[in-house]
């Protein structure tokens, strides 16, 4: 019998991407995979062209009754379907990365017994996670201390890691070297799938007030959205610091590997990243996130030693300035917290997530 998973994630970029990685690596040995997301993730994924992708009809609550009720409707609808899914696909497991579209598959394989792995990327217990905890017989963590498991599931608990990358995983074994005393410093900035609206201003304000003998070295590579690309380039034109500024960072490898600190949202992807490629960091996490899981994630990579994060509350230019300084004059702090950063990270990530979904179909551990 052809061994079969199917794995269900919501439809950003955080869930899907660790999905897919394990997907492929499932495809690799032999496992027939399907992937179920929403309308918004499949759009995700129009060009990914070698994994079956089933869309679930589920759609986002919206703010008014009517939405509501739609909601409800669509949501009832969805886990009919998902029944019925499952009992035409029979999966031997069903791995849930998180997300509310992956609510749906979650249910339906609860209705169904069928056998359930959760994934979760953050390092605070996703709420769709935290729901399907006692349902599940493993629950697979990108962190070692993450929040908000119930007690009673946390034997359940294994740590993989969040699947990144491969091109970014082969970092890890890139030596980190801290920029000379006269020489350039490279100042990589990211904000997230769609650029960081506040970073287009504080940071080159904060970058600004920075000495000159550190302003004059910078080279500063940003992303932004595509309507301040060109505001955020007069801002450091002004602070007289060179900047190259982008919408989308293409070849992420290339500029982690040159990067000598990294300033960047909390997303799940980009920390495991940062980490695996052993750049130091300034995190300010996104104050609106579900559960505020993005400081979560700041503040484990902040505990490796490697890296701080501040809220963006308190995230003034004066104050990101300080701690851009502490950094950036002080080499020896950037070498041990390269070390610290891939001493906690997790580059095989991927590989731990499908021996434990292996064991799961083939030994029986269900």
């Amino acid at each position: 019998m052809m061994r079969q998973v199917c794995l269900t994630a919501g439809g950003t970029g955080g869930h899907l991407f660790p999905a897919v990685s394990v997907a492929r690596h499932l495809q690799k040995n032999g496992i027939q995979v399907r992937l179920v997301t929403d309308a918004r993730g499949a759009s995700l994924l129009a060009t990914v062209n070698d994994l079956d992708i089933d869309i679930v009809p589920v759609k986002r609550a919206g703010n008014s009754l009517f939405k509501k009720l739609i909601y409800f409707i669509t949501l009832g609808w969805s886990i009919l379907w998902s029944c019925f899914y499952l009992v035409r696909v029979r999966p031997q497991l069903v791995v849930g990365f998180g997300g509310y579209p992956s609510f749906p598959l979650i249910v339906g394989s609860m209705i169904l017994g069928r056998p359930l792995l959760l994934h979760e990327q953050n390092a605070f217990l996703g709420r769709v996670n935290r729901f399907a905890a006692r349902f599940a017989k493993k629950i697979a963590l990108s962190f070692p201390d993450t929040e908000n498991i119930p007690l009673k599931d946390q034997g359940k608990c294994v740590l993989t890691g969040n699947p990144i990358r491969q091109e970014i995983c082969t970092l890890y074994d890139t030596p980190y070297v801290a920029p000379e005393k006269t020489g350039g410093i490279h100042l990589l900035i990211v904000g997230g799938s769609q650029g960081a609206a506040r970073f287009s201003s504080l940071i080159p304000d904060a970058l600004g007030l920075l000495p000159k003998d550190l302003t004059t070295r910078l080279h500063v590579h940003q992303q932004a959205r595509q309507s301040l690309v060109e505001l955020t380039k007069a801002k450091y034109k002004h602070h007289k610091i060179k900047a190259s500024i982008e919408p989308f960072i293409h070849n992420m490898k290339e500029e982690l590997a040159q990067a000598h600190f990294v300033i960047a949202r909390g997303g799940a992807s980009t920390i495991a990243e940062i980490m695996v490629a052993g750049r130091p960091a300034l995190i300010l996490p996104y104050p609106h996130a579900m559960d505020n899981h993005q400081f979560y994630n700041g503040k484990a990579l902040e505990a490796t030693g490697g890296g701080l994060c501040v809220p963006e509350k308190d995230a003034t230019p004066e104050l990101i300035a300080r701690k851009i300084i502490r950094f950036l004059t002080r080499p020896p702090i950037l070498e041990k917290g390269s070390i610290a950063l891939k001493k906690k990270s997790e580059p095989e990530a991927t590989t731990k997530l499908f021996k434990l979904i292996f064991n799961m179909i083939d030994k029986q551990d269900i």
